[in-house]
């Protein structure tokens, strides 16, 4: 779709951009699941354009945001906090996808390997991460979906 997941020091990607991204990742990742016929265990992936929410299946009251609005001042140190639990919760989802699918389909092995909230060794989360290491991980984390995709593909 030409949006951009992730930002890096020599190209700068505007937040808007990388918002609208999450919401079209968060979308792809919802329809494969469908696909699949599978529900996610521990959370629910609304997609919603450039405002996406993850909510925690057990507590619909605990919301986390698949977006950020600013990268002004402090929220760099404090401000990511619903936005990273919303990426770790995303992360949760493809991983729990991801396992689902190697159920079904046994010669299905992604490239990246999903750890808590790292993806091969690469933190998903933004707070104390640099952009470069953030968007690296973004990287791993699409090539795993399109793995997923293309595995979806296959299947019908």
């Amino acid at each position: 779709n030409g949006f951009r997941l992730g930002s890096v020091q020599s190209q700068p990607v505007d937040w808007d951009e990388i918002n609208a991204a999450w919401g079209q990742t968060a979308l792809l990742v919802q329809t494969v699941a469908s696909h699949w016929d599978f529900t996610f265990p521990a959370y629910r992936l609304v997609p919603m354009g450039s405002f996406s929410r993850v909510f925690k299946r057990e507590d619909d009251k605990l919301v986390y945001d698949l977006y950020c609005s600013s990268d002004i001042g402090l929220s760099r140190i404090f401000g990511y906090s619903s936005f990273d639990k919303g990426m770790c919760a995303f992360l949760d989802c493809l991983s729990a996808l991801q396992d689902h699918v190697k159920s079904i389909d046994a010669s299905f092995s992604p490239p990246y390997r999903i750890l808590d909230h790292k993806i091969e060794e690469r933190s998903i989360k933004l707070q104390f991460n640099t952009y470069d290491k953030w968007t690296k991980a973004l990287k791993y984390m699409l090539t795993n979906i399109k793995w997923l995709v293309a595995s979806s593909i296959a299947r019908r």
